[in-house]
This record gives C-alpha cells, sequence and structure tokens, in this order.
C-alpha cells in the first residue's frame, strides 16, 4: 500500500491526475493533486461503492477547488481529502473498517 500512497503523493492535479490499485477487495481511484484529492473505492463488481470524506468540519453548501486534468473543479468540500486523509482512508480499506463517520457506502 506504501507503493500506492507514493504514486498519490505524485499527482500534480496536470499532468499526473489518477492514481489507481486494489486496496483489499476494493479497487480505488484517487484523484486530483497536490493538495487536495478525492477517493472513490468499489467493490462486489461494482456492486458497492464508497466515498471517503473528510474529517474537516464543512457544511453541505461548502465548496472546494481541486485540480484534474489541469482544469479546476468545484465540486463537494465533503470529498475534498488532503494527502493525510487519504492515506488514513487507505487503511480503512486495507482493514475492511469503514467508519461511517469517514464513509458514505453507496
Amino acid at each position: 500500500m506504501s507503493d500506492f500512497l507514493s504514486h498519490v503523493r505524485e499527482l500534480d492535479g496536470s499532468t499526473r491526475t489518477l492514481a489507481n490499485a486494489l486496496v483489499g477487495e476494493w479497487e480505488v481511484m484517487v484523484g486530483g493533486g497536490p493538495e487536495l484529492f478525492v477517493l472513490t473505492a468499489s467493490a462486489g463488481g461494482g456492486q458497492r461503492t464508497a466515498n471517503a470524506i473528510t474529517s474537516a468540519p464543512v457544511t453541505e453548501a461548502q465548496t472546494a477547488s481541486i485540480t484534474v486534468s489541469g482544469q479546476s473543479v468545484e465540486g463537494p468540500a465533503l470529498y475534498a481529502l488532503t494527502l493525510d486523509e487519504v492515506a488514513e482512508a487507505l487503511e480503512h480499506l486495507r482493514s475492511g473498517q469503514l467508519p461511517a463517520e469517514r464513509w458514505i457506502v453507496l
């Protein structure tokens, strides 16, 4: 998993904008960089999807700017993660324990 996290660290929002890997049973995609990221995971052949959410206090109306493919995109701040939060989310996926306060599971 540390190899995957090193790939995430290389995301710059412009030339490197997406990293993916298998973490436990989860297919994980992380996009964005270099400061904010979005992490989505799916399992069961796409039957389950989970989105990591920030631990920062945010309101539903707050947005964050995440750069993907050189384009700045405004999205819900709830999904904007720091690198440390991405590392924590990857550990959750590895352990199979997705705390409700850090994940939205569809």
